[in-house]
């Protein structure tokens, strides 16, 4: 047992990771508290970098770039109307870096439409590419676990730092430049066009449905939001309830 915690405490002590805020317009004071408890709560050494004066997508160019000047492991991209529900004992840091992959992100729901989940599945996706279009009234999923994505919104997501520089240097230091979908023709954000070129280069990108995240609107949309609007269970561990 010692051996154990003696091995956690060095891989804790190794990991630096720089919280970058992409700011379009304006940051709710509610978020900038939410941001700095999220911190305190983590359990590793965490740098909070935010980035002004551009467009969304550029401001995330900016904050890679400011990431690798610097000796950071890890790149947490947290949007600045995204909050942690339970910073203190449903943080999203140490989920995120528990989980142990090159990409991973939490779910939140989208302020637009039938309120959807910011991610894709792999089986729409899939369905998406074969008919070049969505299927119709298709229902998300989302298991309230570590689960496998083909596409996820940036609204909370942990890249290492190896992805980062991959793509960073070989898509002209803007990998999230907005992009059209070889296959489907549908106009790719940038945070969708980074997962395309993240899949590109056979990494896998991950979601955790655990993570309990809102969305700022008039209140703080979350993934019962969604279930409450399709009239549907909630999924844990993959099996509706």
């Amino acid at each position: 047992m010692l051996n154990i915690i003696q091995n956690l405490g060095e891989r804790m002590t190794k990991l630096r990771i720089l919280f970058g805020v992409p700011i379009y317009h304006y940051i709710e004071p509610i978020a900038i508290d939410n941001h700095k408890k999220i911190i305190r709560h983590a359990m590793y050494d965490i740098d909070y970098v935010e980035m002004r004066g551009g467009s969304v997508e550029h401001n995330k160019s900016r904050l890679y770039k400011e990431f690798l000047k610097g000796d950071w492991t890890h790149y947490l991209n947290c949007d600045a109307d995204i909050i942690s529900m339970d910073p203190l004992y449903n943080n999203p840091i140490n989920i995120l870096v528990g989980a142990n992959k090159d990409i991973v992100g939490g779910i939140y729901v989208c302020k637009r439409g039938d309120l959807h989940p910011s991610h894709r599945e792999l089986k729409l996706q899939e369905l998406w590419e074969k008919n070049g279009k969505p299927p119709e009234n298709y229902i998300y999923k989302c298991p309230r676990n570590l689960h496998e994505v083909s596409f996820l919104a940036g609204g909370m997501v942990l890249s290492k730092r190896e992805v980062i520089e991959k793509l960073y240097n070989k898509y002209d230091k803007v990998p999230n430049l907005p992009m059209i979908h070889p296959k489907t023709g549908e106009y790719l954000s940038e945070d969708f066009s980074y997962c395309f070129r993240v899949r590109q280069e056979e990494y896998k990108i991950w979601a955790d449905g655990s993570i309990k995240l809102g969305h700022l609107a008039m209140k703080p949309l979350t993934l019962e939001d969604y279930y409450k609007y399709n009239k549907i269970g909630d999924e844990k561990n993959g099996k509706k309830t």
